[in-house]
């Protein structure tokens, strides 16, 4: 397979490190580093070396320090704008830094997901798990904790509180659950984001219940 080459660069390995070769198959990064995350964005690369993870530019310069548990770009094939920005990790809380390798949001929240719509969602407390009950009837969730959103400068849109989960990104809104319903029976809800805040669409609800309806009568046939 051809070398994949992202803003001119390519990652390549050279006697167990890593590096970036230029198009012509010349070293332009040179190979110091243990593991790299991707290839080169917004003139970025995310590199690791002794186990923990940082960023350069294309002259090899260190511009968020080798001190991360963890970086992460802040957003996926399916976001509909790139922000900018990298979720990073002490090993015990996530944050936001920017390409210039300045905290954005400090690390504070148990988990952040990628931006989408304008927003990162971000979770407080719990080990977001489930698990079966003994007889096999009930599943319920365990200390899950519960959700918010916040912008790219961090500010709080909506405090982590109501929502029990939050799901995929469709059609301009975020897929919750809220935390007053349960297992079995749960209270889903869509949010977007717009003028500052976000705002409560009840309408996936109501597709989830005439997906349900359907689903029992085809069970009944």
């Amino acid at each position: 397979m051809p070398p994949s080459f992202s803003e001119g660069l390519c990652p390549w390995q050279h006697s167990g490190k890593w590096g970036f070769i230029d198009t012509s198959g010349k070293p332009a990064i040179p190979f110091l580093w243990d593991k790299i995350y991707d290839d080169f964005r917004n003139g970025v690369a995310i590199v690791q070396k002794n186990g923990k993870w940082g960023m350069i530019n294309k002259k090899c310069e260190v511009i968020a320090p080798l001190t991360w548990a963890e970086i992460v770009p802040a957003f996926n094939d399916n976001s509909d704008k790139d922000p900018g920005l990298f979720m990073v990790s002490d090993g015990a809380k996530w944050g936001l830094i920017d390409k210039q390798g300045k905290v954005v949001v400090e690390p504070v929240w148990d988990e952040i997901l990628a931006f989408q719509g304008g927003v990162f969602p971000v979770r407080k407390g719990g080990k977001d798990r489930m698990e079966i009950s003994g007889m096999g009837k009930d599943r319920k969730v365990e200390d899950s904790g519960l959700w918010g959103f916040i912008d790219t400068n961090g500010r709080v849109i909506e405090q982590p509180g109501r929502w029990r989960e939050v799901h995929n990104f469709i059609d301009g809104r975020w897929q919750v659950v809220e935390s007053g319903g349960t297992i079995r029976n749960p209270v889903n809800k869509a949010l977007r984001y717009q003028d500052g805040r976000m705002i409560i669409d009840d309408t996936y609800d109501k597709e989830r219940e005439e997906d349900r309806r359907v689903k029992t009568k085809l069970e009944a046939m």
